[in-house]
């Protein structure tokens, strides 16, 4: 692997494009899933049995295999020597995706500040930022008016 890849924009695109793909995948997989996962006929017994994981996993797994995606080919700029359905990568992407879109919400709403309590803070502070008066000082917190 060549160091020089990462100071290249191009593999940023393709990178980001990729784990787009991958939060796609997840929230499609996670909505399609979801109805026989709580249909009242399945629910309970797959609850008891725990299997609502592994069948997440083989069919993220069988999505993969069929697009032939790889998300470490796309991380890693890795010749297309093999991809196969039990490659390394393969499997670590079915399992990326498997694992659903709570994550990739979170990464959205708190690191990313897509949030709901990211936007109102960025609005308060907007407010804030423009109640300082002309002279740039603030009043302080007591002789304020509510």
């Amino acid at each position: 692997m060549n160091s020089n890849m990462f100071l290249q924009p191009e593999y940023y695109q393709t990178v980001l494009g990729a784990i787009a793909l991958v939060v796609v995948l997840s929230m499609v997989l996670e909505r399609a899933l979801s109805v026989p996962f709580e249909w009242g006929v399945w629910d309970k017994w797959l609850e008891e049995k725990k299997l609502r994981a592994p069948i997440a996993l083989v069919v993220a797994w069988l999505v993969c295999v069929h697009m032939q995606f790889d998300l470490l080919q796309y991380l890693t700029k890795a010749e297309k020597l093999w991809i196969g359905p039990f490659s390394i990568g393969t499997l670590i992407t079915a399992a990326v995706v498997a694992g659903g879109s709570k994550g990739a919400i979170l990464l959205f709403q708190g690191i990313l500040g897509f949030g709901k309590d990211s936007v109102d803070a960025r609005i308060a502070n907007k407010s804030a930022v423009a109640a300082v008066p002309a002279g740039g000082r603030a009043a302080p917190w007591w002789k304020r008016k509510p």
